[in-house]
């Protein structure tokens, strides 16, 4: 069996992680569990601000919110920059995960300005300031990257974290492109979040609805939902109840203590409420034990089993070994083995940045590139590639309904009504050598967002 490297997968253990945070844990309360160790350092170009010169400091005066919006400033080079100010934990409960996804949105970015001369001749530079994991770093980082480095974007790995300062950001006119979406409420009514990956309970709802579609048996199918004790669990879940019910389809739903290490007790319940299939709302560890306890109690073969986007086919591979093949994920980028253009560009990125054999399905930072790229674009054929700023990036992804990820994902888009980018999942099955395609692209139920309900 060949094992797979895991730079790209940690993207979904920052989901994890602050999906946790999230259910009213603090960071210290979290229980500990073993996630996908970050890479070395050493192994890819450090993440650090860019060579372009940042802008001087314009520290607003008191009683003021923000510095009025800057125009992109010339480079070193002479051409237009846009500025890109990045917070995450790179201390705190999810540090390791923070850091990855730093490492390849750094990458990504070198590649754009260095490979690609930037974004039709605009220079991407960027800062990167450490939210340390908890509400108060996260708005300590914001107003520090606001208030000196005044970007034109910024990078949100966590929603929530910045609940206390959501009407300010929206009142500063700041765009925040966001990968965990866990908080409607930032997103609903539209504000100024824009998030690329997909929520939670619209992946379930996606889910039954695909159960649904592709079901052959007498009745209707009836779906045993497994998820964790947390608050984020019982909010996904709730959230898609209601229009699951809608549809006609029955649910089990059956919740486990985050660090349980034995699922036979809540399998067999699932077994014994007569369910037809089973979404499991966990991470990769979660996957493999769930994989073993199916296989111990004889129903592998008997109940068809979907993990949710949080998990990563390699690391259950490397857990698991060939009793993971046959169970399914779900994820709204497709596949690697789809050879998307984005899967290639991701690969090459990861050559040029001294990597060998890179690939992963867990490919959110290729989104946030595509976003970046037509967002840039838009507002440079808006108001001219000299006087881009947030309000000229702000008005682009608004008008930007269809953004091409490069096969990334599909039918991706915002607009006036929408905050998530992602609008479609795909179903992939585990083999021996990855995953592969079951399914066609299948259009999210917005419940997330309160609309189908």
């Amino acid at each position: 069996m060949k094992k797979y490297p895991v730079q790209g997968i940690l993207v979904t253990a920052i989901l994890l992680t602050l999906a946790l945070l999230i259910g009213g844990c603090s960071p210290s309360a979290a229980p500990s569990s073993p996630v996908a160790p970050a890479p070395a350092t050493s192994a890819a170009p450090a993440p650090a601000t860019s060579s372009l010169p940042a802008p001087a400091p314009s520290t607003p005066a008191p009683g003021t919110s923000a510095p009025a919006p800057a125009p992109a400033s010339p480079g070193a080079s002479g051409a237009p920059v846009v500025r890109i100010g990045a917070l995450g934990g790179q201390t705190g409960p999810a540090a390791g995960p923070v850091t990855a996804w730093f490492t390849e949105m750094g990458n990504i970015f070198k590649y754009t300005n260095e490979v690609e001369g930037g974004i039709d001749g605009i220079k991407l530079d960027w800062k990167i300031v450490d939210n340390k994991g908890n509400p108060e770093g996260a708005i300590t980082a914001y107003k520090e990257l606001r208030d000196s480095y005044n970007p034109h974007i910024f990078v949100v790995i966590e929603d929530y974290y910045l609940f206390g300062i959501k009407d300010t950001i929206n009142q500063d006119k700041s765009v925040a492109i966001t990968s965990s979406p866990l908080d409607p409420r930032f997103y609903m009514p539209p504000q100024n979040y824009f998030s690329i990956a997909i929520p939670t309970s619209d992946g379930l709802a996606g889910y039954a609805k695909w159960v649904q579609q592709s079901w052959k048996g007498p009745g209707q199918p009836k779906i045993g939902v497994l998820y964790w004790d947390f608050a984020s669990g019982e909010m996904a879940w709730n959230m898609a109840r209601g229009w699951i019910a809608k549809q006609g389809i029955d649910t089990v739903p059956v919740t486990y203590k985050y660090t349980l290490m034995d699922f036979k007790p809540q399998l067999m319940r699932l077994r014994d409420a007569g369910v037809t299939h089973i979404w499991v709302l966990g991470d990769s560890q979660q996957a493999a034990l769930v994989i073993r306890d199916m296989k111990g109690l004889g129903l592998n073969d008997k109940i068809p089993v979907t993990f949710n986007e949080m998990v990563e086919a390699d690391v259950v591979l490397s857990l698991a070994g060939k009793d993971a093949e046959g169970y399914t994920i779900l994820r709204s980028e497709s596949p690697y083995s789809d050879q998307s253009e984005a899967a290639k560009l991701y690969t090459r990125i990861w050559e040029w940045a001294g990597k060998k054999d890179k690939w992963s399905d867990n490919r959110l930072p290729m989104t946030l590139k595509a976003v970046i790229n037509a967002a840039v674009r838009q507002a440079a054929a808006d108001v001219g590639k000299d006087k881009i700023d947030k309000i000229a990036i702000y008005n682009a992804l608004n008008k930007l309904k269809s953004i091409d990820t490069w096969g990334n994902s599909h039918d991706f888009g915002y607009g006036p009504d929408r905050r998530l980018g992602v609008q479609t999942m795909k179903i992939s099955k585990i083999t021996g050598n990855g995953t592969v395609s079951i399914s066609d692209f299948v259009t999210l139920p917005r419940t997330f967002e309160g609309i189908d309900k």
